[in-house]
Formats: C-alpha cells, structure tokens, sequence
C-alpha cells in the first residue's frame, strides 16, 4: 500500500563536503531536510542522498525494520525549474550504517546533473517510492 503523496515527499537543500553534494547525516552532516516520510505506517528516516566520483549514496532507515531489502523509486524535482531525474534501486539492510543502503556508480545523468557545486542551496523536491 503506498502512502499519500504528502508523506512520501521531502524537501532537500542542497549541501556539501568536499567534492560531495547532497544530504548527508552519515559521516559528515550537510545538506538540509524538510517533510516526513512513511512505509506501511512506519517512519522512515532519510540518513543519506549524496553523490561524488560516479556514486550516489542511498541510505534511510524504516522505524523497527532491521533486515531485508526494498526497491525504491527515487524521484527529484528541482523545484525551481521542475527538471527530473530518477533512479530505481533495491536497497538492502546494511548493519554497519545501520539502515538500508547502496551505492551505485550507473546513475543516469538526468538525476547526477543535480549534485554540483553551482547547486548547493537550492531546493529539491524528493520523492521515496516503496515499489
């Protein structure tokens, strides 16, 4: 059952660390987040939405989940234009974050156009689909 649209949708300002952008409170903390998220009425928490070097950094936690994986749709809208990018993952349980998480290096350009430099501050609708 997907939830309503409102609680699976945030609002991201870009941040960044070094030559990484995005939303990060894994290692470093940069970026900012708005909105709440659920699945299955359970909360789920975004730890990481980043990309550098070719990898975008996926992880969010679902309250009381601890094992498994789920395939995501992630969708993001920069909200200033309403340009789009999208990707599709499954994402597994990984004890050592820990949270669900994966960290591809085949991410389309319409999505990894986003996470530079000359974007950091503006806002970015993100949408989590549980598929």
């Amino acid at each position: 059952m997907r939830a309503d649209s409102k609680q699976n949708t945030l609002v991201m300002t870009m941040g960044s660390s070094g030559y990484q952008y995005g939303y990060s409170r894994y290692y470093a903390n940069y970026g900012e987040i708005e909105g709440e998220l659920t699945h299955d009425g359970k909360a789920v928490t975004l730890v990481m939405l980043c990309y550098y070097s070719g990898y975008l950094d996926l992880a969010f936690n679902v309250d009381g989940v601890t094992s498994g994986s789920y395939n995501v749709t992630v969708n993001v809208t920069e909200i200033d234009t309403g340009r789009t990018g999208t990707i599709t993952l499954d994402v597994p349980y990984a004890s050592y974050v820990p949270g669900f998480y994966i960290s591809p290096n085949k991410v389309p350009s319409d999505l990894s156009r986003f996470f530079t430099a000359a974007n950091v501050g503006k806002k970015y609708k993100i949408e989590i689909v549980f598929n």
